[in-house]
């Protein structure tokens, strides 16, 4: 397993996989908060990662704990470098290497995708392809063509690479990112073929992709793109770079946070810091970062810096950036057990609702699926409100 062995035998209790750091201490886990035990939480997963290695806990007995788990990777800030997420992609790795079959609700999934191309039983996806030739190719995948709700980051970049002028083509398909989390690296890698094969068909240099999980498999997690000349960006990332070339302006009737531009253009990104002052109830938007964008990619600046520009007037959610709270979807929970996923999602909405927004925002269709389910505040994409300001 690619986990130092000695973080297996030296865990110090130090909480910082369930808790934010000093001096909120909020709870950062959401499988430890919702299930209370200890086996549900980075601390657990070390601890049962040395007893499937020293042969005293069987590798399916030790995959059911390990389900609940949304790949957050609020634990990966283990200070001895335990990687508790990365142990548990190792461990089901390993179940389908060796046959170990997975818990039912995880197997349906993969066996869905396997045979549909989807992860949720739909008939057989089709490949529509539209505008050739392409300078970039949008990838609307599985989570965008199957939930209505989720259509808002499609139809947002459609607008805003329109207003840009970009040659775009469009791809529905599934590129197996939930696969990949769910430790069937095969599939993923025969999806991220076959999705790779359409890009260059049509002619595509860039890969844009608004779904969080997958940007991180298909940048990160294969060199299938990256040694083909293909470059891989989050939407995010292609429209701040738009933005900064001057290809894409926003409407510049609204001065930007803090007295920022007039002129719809977004200063380079920023670091980490003050966002804020006289806020206008109209524009007053939250941003929920996505575990795999900005725990797993580091992508936190852009998407913020954006918003600015557009004119709408950012305010914080305590939990943001690393110390974000999960919405409770990642790595097939949402469907598994979509009670757990929906408390999660709760917490996120009532904390976006303590900031006085009118709208909670985020980068990824996944995420935005689940939040909606929790109700109580509008929902939208990033994409979705930056299409409304050109």
């Amino acid at each position: 397993m690619k986990v130092p062995e000695a973080a297996l035998y030296t865990c110090p209790k130090c909480r910082q996989c369930t808790v934010t750091a000093e001096p909120r201490y909020e709870p950062i886990c959401p499988m430890y908060e919702e299930f209370g035990f200890t086996t549900h939480s980075g601390a657990g997963i070390l601890k049962i990662g040395r007893g499937f290695a020293e042969g005293d806990l069987g590798l399916e007995e030790a995959l059911v704990p390990l389900a609940k788990c949304t790949l957050c990777r609020a634990c990966d800030r283990c200070p001895i470098g335990g990687h508790p997420s990365r142990l548990v992609q190792e461990m089901r790795r390993e179940a389908h290497r060796t046959g170990v079959p997975m818990p039912p609700e995880q197997r349906t999934l993969l066996e869905n995708l396997r045979r549909s191309g989807n992860p949720y039983g739909a008939p057989a996806e089709t490949m529509e392809v539209t505008g050739a030739p392409a300078d970039a190719v949008l990838l609307g995948g599985c989570v965008t063509a199957h939930f209505p709700e989720a259509r808002g980051a499609a139809d947002g970049l459609d607008r805003l690479l329109g207003a840009a002028r970009v040659p775009f083509a469009t791809l529905s398909l599934c590129c197996g990112a939930l696969a990949w989390q769910l430790g069937d690296t095969e599939t993923f890698e025969e999806r991220a073929d076959a999705l790779l094969k359409a890009v260059q068909r049509h002619g595509g240099k860039t890969l844009v992709v608004p779904q969080a999980h997958c940007y991180r498999a298909l940048s990160r997690e294969t060199r299938r793109f990256k040694d083909a000349g293909v470059e891989v960006l989050h939407s995010t990332q292609y429209i701040f770079r738009l933005h900064q070339e001057g290809r894409l302006k926003f409407r510049s009737d609204t001065v930007g946070v803090g007295g920022g531009p007039v002129d719809g253009q977004c200063s380079p990104a920023a670091p980490r810091g003050q966002h804020g002052s006289a806020p206008s109830p109209r524009r007053q938007v939250t941003y929920h970062d996505p575990c795999e964008l900005a725990r797993g990619c580091g992508v936190t600046e852009e998407p913020r810096q954006l918003l600015e520009a557009a004119g709408y007037t950012l305010v914080e959610m305590p939990r943001n950036r690393e110390d974000l709270w999960c919405c409770g979807a990642g790595s097939g929970v949402l469907q598994t057990d979509p009670g757990y996923a929906l408390h999660t999602a709760e917490k996120r909405i009532q904390e976006a609702r303590g900031t006085g927004a009118a709208t909670l925002c985020s980068a990824c269709p996944q995420c935005e699926v689940s939040l909606q389910r929790a109700g109580g505040l509008p929902v939208a994409d990033v994409m979705e409100l930056l299409a409304e300001r050109v």
